[in-house]
């Protein structure tokens, strides 16, 4: 059987989604969602139209997909729902991304990831932009440039070139 756990996003509330594959032929599937199981079988009517039945209760769901932000808007019994499907390290970072965005004035950057500290893109000083890349974080052999997630200038810089870092660790200061 195969499984698989997704986080999904509607309404800003955060929900935990197990599904377990049942009988992949007959689209039959074991949703647990929140401490709650469903019985799941899905029919692909047309490339945006799916025929859901959930527990002996049947939807027909009208939906269309963002790739761009892992966003699904389904249309269920004339109520638009738009979901956001994340995996745990996507919610980590959207986490971490919106806990740098609490203070206005000065905003701490927390590393996304452990890893290293390959390079910095920007010194203490320089004015950014918003998704102006400030450094490089090399994580199980591949690099990850940390973006700036607003305009300002670079107050701090609190970690060095080689250094290793920690999930959340505060890397950099923008005022």
């Amino acid at each position: 059987m195969k499984k698989q756990t997704i986080i999904g996003i509607l309404n800003n509330k955060t929900y935990t989604i197990n599904i377990k594959i049942l009988n992949e032929d007959k689209n039959l599937y074991l949703i647990k969602l929140n401490k709650q199981r469903y019985l799941v079988n899905v029919i692909t009517i047309a490339s945006q139209e799916v025929s859901i039945l959930i527990n002996n209760q049947h939807f027909n769901v009208y939906t269309n997909s963002n790739q761009l932000n892992n966003c699904i808007s389904a249309t269920i019994k004339n109520h638009l729902i738009e979901l956001q499907i994340l995996n745990q390290q996507e919610l980590d970072i959207q986490q971490i991304h919106n806990k740098n965005l609490i203070n206005k004035k000065s905003l701490q950057i927390h590393s996304p990831m452990s890893g290293k500290i390959s390079r910095f893109l920007v010194t203490e000083g320089t004015k950014v932009k918003k998704d102006q890349g400030l450094l490089i974080i090399e994580a199980m052999k591949m690099e990850n440039e940390l973006q700036s997630p607003k305009n300002g200038i670079i107050k701090k810089i609190k970690t060095t070139i080689g250094a290793t870092i920690k999930t959340s660790d505060v890397l950099i200061i923008i005022d």
